[in-house]
């Protein structure tokens, strides 16, 4: 859980702040990189994909999950867990 309209940084691996945006959404829920981009997902479903450069939301997307435990990426899909006890899984080529 990211927490309540906090703010996405990117760090050196000394912990030095290189560049920060805020968060897409009030109530994040996980954080993922996979395909080149930033993805973040809301406590409500609703899915960003951001540039990591920029902060820019470039597309969202209303997932059928209504309440969000966890994101993931494999290198080739975004794993979505919800609290309904279903897991699921976009692939980057359909997003």
């Amino acid at each position: 859980n990211i927490g309540f309209g906090e703010s996405l940084y990117k760090l050196q691996t000394d912990g030095t702040v290189l560049s920060s945006f805020a968060a897409p959404c009030s109530d994040p829920e996980g954080l993922a990189y996979g395909n080149g981009y930033l993805w973040n997902i809301g406590f409500n479903g609703t899915l960003y994909k951001i540039d990591p450069a920029t902060g820019t939301i470039l597309f969202t997307y209303d997932t059928p999950a209504s309440t969000i435990l966890g994101l993931t990426s494999d290198g080739t899909n975004l794993w979505i867990s919800a609290d309904d006890g279903r897991i699921y899984r976009y692939p980057f080529s359909g997003l």
